[in-house]
């Protein structure tokens, strides 16, 4: 929602029961399996929204379960949320590979270092030319050990693989298809150029024997030539004769933070094949993750929404496999959950809303 005195509010919904007014959401949080169960059935994960305003009597956290698909199709919607965090959790992948890789070219210095030091230090006349011999292998055999120093090319195409991720993450696109980078096989130079391309008409990149810049591929003065489709293929930005970059909107698909770029895409965590139902059980408790304050209104809905098992898959591949800044594992999953185990209501009123209750919005328009 646009408002024009303050720019863009997060999502807000209203809730039944006097709660005054909209409460906008803060937080989504999703858990493998369910942390609710109806009728003693247990979901394959559970989409949880929290909501917040502090003009209202407490926080509500709206929980909807779910169940994978009896055909096992998708949820195109979902899917959508699920690329971002999928972004997020290959950035932070590249990253320690980034500073493994640091840590590599360390040993790799130290190695040659020490082998500097070895080579200065001892006297090779004090040695037989068989013990000589013996002496240099070990020594070559330090350096050879040691991991090496990273190839450069490698070295760069990576460099350049990281900071399409991080642009990746800082320009959310909530498209269906996400074209994430392999980081566990070579990386694709071709495409990693290509898209460098479409970022920067004025980057360089390989085409033909020589590097150019995009600008370079319009001009017919070069020697080696460029058909009409890799013109288009490459840069699908022209360059006028000062060499400024002119983008074309209907070629160029990569998101800029220009203040006068199209507007950044959003995504609805209320779609309508989310939110399958307005009617919920509901009850006071608390939160599912330290410090289980006492103090939330929590609302789950009657009707699950369904995904495929390859988004449940790839749910639980990300919330399992976290890390921090150092790398190490931050998932507290224990035999495959992250789902605080359900608890006894303990003599708290529970009740379920229906029909009989209140009607949906729709409903009312149609009765006028």
């Amino acid at each position: 929602m646009l408002d024009p005195d303050v720019g863009l509010l997060p999502p807000h919904a209203d809730f039944p029961l006097n709660w005054n007014g909209y409460i906008s959401a803060v937080h989504i949080d999703i858990k493998i399996p369910s942390e609710h169960t109806i009728c003693g059935r247990r979901f394959a994960g559970e989409y949880q929204i929290y909501f917040y305003h502090p003009g209202r009597r407490q926080p509500i956290v709206q929980s909807i379960l779910m169940e994978i698909h009896p055909k096992n199709r998708p949820h195109l919607h979902f899917q959508k949320a699920l690329n971002e965090w999928q972004a997020l959790f290959d950035l932070k992948q590249m990253e320690c590979q980034n500073l493994q890789r640091n840590l590599t070219r360390m040993e790799a210095r130290f190695a040659r270092r020490m082998n500097n030091f070895l080579r200065s230090s001892v006297d090779s006349d004090e040695f037989s030319p068989i013990e000589d011999g013996a002496r240099n292998d070990f020594l070559d055999g330090t350096v050879n050990d040691a991991s090496k120093e990273l190839d450069d090319e490698e070295e760069r195409l990576f460099q350049m693989a990281l900071r399409r991720a991080k642009d990746r993450v800082s320009n959310p696109r909530f498209e269906e298809v996400y074209e994430g980078i392999n980081i566990t096989t070579t990386v694709d130079s071709e495409a990693l150029e290509t898209e460098a391309c479409l970022n920067d008409p004025n980057s360089t990149f390989a085409l033909g024997e020589s590097n150019h810049t995009c600008c370079d591929l319009i001009d017919p003065d070069l020697s080696w030539g460029c058909a009409q489709d890799q013109i288009t293929e490459h840069c699908p930005n022209t360059c006028n004769n000062n060499s400024t970059a002119t983008s074309n909107p209907t070629m160029s698909t990569i998101p800029t933070t220009s203040p006068t770029s199209t507007p950044r895409p959003r995504w609805n965590p209320f779609w309508p094949r989310i939110l399958n139902s307005i009617y919920f059980y509901g009850y006071g408790g608390s939160l599912t993750e330290p410090p289980c304050s006492e103090w939330v209104a929590w609302r789950v809905l009657d009707e699950p929404m369904q995904i495929s098992s390859e988004q449940w898959d790839q749910m639980r591949n990300i919330l399992f496999g976290q890390v921090d800044d150092q790398c190490r594992r931050t998932s507290v999953h224990w035999r495959g959950s992250v789902a605080r185990p359900t608890q006894s209501l303990n003599s708290r009123p529970l009740w379920k809303c229906t029909q009989d209750d209140y009607v949906s919005d729709a409903e009312k328009r149609n009765d006028e």
